[in-house]
């Protein structure tokens, strides 16, 4: 699939139809069907290159990130960008939306620095609100890191900053998240009365959510979903 007139940086999948988007040094947007190589239409916004992107668990919106210092939220059903978030100071390296059971970082917010800047910009939603339903989405935040040494914490419906963690000390490359998941594990205890009679045991065990980040500085922070404290 080709149609950038500049470095691809970035690609994304959707998590239900057979679409892929590409970002670009180019500053656009692509959207294709990774089964057939047909091109679908080119999103049009940013004013410099595109470095990260990410679908929503239900792929209902796309954020993008770029060195244009925004964030933007595209409706995928319109293909229309609803919000600009702005709050960086430098290039944005990437976005990652933090599935549903993710919300749980809500509580360990108001630990990590309150932040209370909103994105907007000419042209779009200056409302309280983004007008995004996150019941909808699957997902409550989204999460951007920076070259200006940050991460920062977005709530998706109202378009605001809720935190900001700084402690990298140099530009934060990248994001991964692993959702918090339930499991039920078989195991076997030998009876009291013989030997030869075993019982299956099932056990049940939570993970917990995590929120992993990596920069310039050679150090990958981790972090739970309760505190937002380091981990490691």
């Amino acid at each position: 699939m080709r149609g950038h007139s500049a470095v691809v940086t970035s690609v994304e999948v959707h998590p239900l139809y057979t679409i892929a988007v590409s970002g670009s040094e180019d500053g656009t947007i692509k959207v294709w069907d990774h089964e057939s190589g047909e091109y679908f239409r080119t999103l049009k916004g940013h004013t410099n290159s595109i470095h990260g992107l990410s679908f929503t668990p239900t792929g209902s919106h796309l954020a993008s990130a770029s060195s244009d210092l925004s964030v933007k939220i595209w409706d995928f059903n319109t293909y229309t960008c609803v919000r600009t978030l702005r709050g960086h100071d430098h290039t944005i390296s990437s976005v990652l939306f933090l599935p549903g059971p993710l919300s749980l970082f809500a509580s360990g917010l108001s630990s990590a620095g309150n932040d209370t800047s909103e994105g907007s910009s000419a042209g779009e939603p200056t409302s309280s609100g983004t007008g995004i339903d996150s019941s909808l989405t699957g997902s409550q935040f989204l999460v951007s890191a920076s070259r200006d040494t940050t991460v920062k914490f977005w709530d998706v419906e109202t378009g605001f900053c809720d935190a900001t963690i700084s402690d990298h000390t140099d530009w934060v490359r990248c994001l991964a998240v692993r959702p918090e998941s339930n499991s039920t594990l078989a195991s076997s205890t030998t009876s009291s009365t013989t030997a030869a009679n075993e019982e299956a045991v099932a056990t049940s065990t939570t993970t917990a959510s995590l929120l992993a980040t990596a920069g310039n500085d050679r150090a990958i922070m981790v972090y739970d979903d309760e505190s937002l404290k380091k981990k490691f």
